[in-house]
């Protein structure tokens, strides 16, 4: 929103303005790619072939936080810089709220996971996501039953989406 409103109160055309927006998010996932990938030229053809045309022109905001999480949020956890990291999340969330999820990366970081555990994971998501089971009554907070009910929604318009967001959160 506040982006909007600066580009509005300078007169941006929005033409513009989108194509700033995805440059700024293009460099940072860039960065990422070339300084945490090994074979950076895959992630870059991924990059451009699927989620540039599908996730930063459809939800920019979004995927401005996320390109910002990747290119300084990222290394920031990895050099254990939690405080920055936790100041810059916070800030990142007033671009876009789904930024807010940033700050649980630092506890879930640091937890040694196995095969087996991610294993048990996915076939429970896989499970969710095949019966179409509802987890909405599980959701303790309203505020956010009420922003998910969007995605997960079958009647959105949108089954597939709202399929794979039911495989995400669990």
């Amino acid at each position: 929103a506040f982006l909007n409103y600066l580009a509005v109160s300078m007169h941006f055309p929005y033409e513009l303005f989108m194509a700033l927006v995805t440059s700024l998010m293009m460099a940072m996932f860039y960065y990422f790619l070339k300084n945490s990938c090994h074979c950076s030229m895959v992630g870059l053809l991924i990059f451009y072939s699927v989620i540039f045309m599908i996730y930063p022109l459809s939800v920019s905001r979004q995927g401005l936080s996320i390109a910002f999480f990747f290119s300084y949020l990222y290394p920031l956890l990895k050099e254990n810089r939690i405080k920055k990291y936790v100041i810059w999340s916070l800030i990142t969330s007033t671009i876009h709220a789904s930024a807010l999820i940033f700050l649980l990366f630092p506890f879930i970081y640091k937890i040694q996971i196995s095969y087996k555990y991610l294993l048990l994971l996915f076939t429970i998501s896989f499970v969710i996501l095949f019966f179409s089971i509802n987890l909405m009554g599980y959701v303790p907070v309203p505020f956010i039953q009420d922003r998910m009910k969007t995605y997960l929604s079958d009647a959105s318009g949108n089954l597939l989406l709202a399929k794979i967001v039911r495989f995400i959160l669990v």
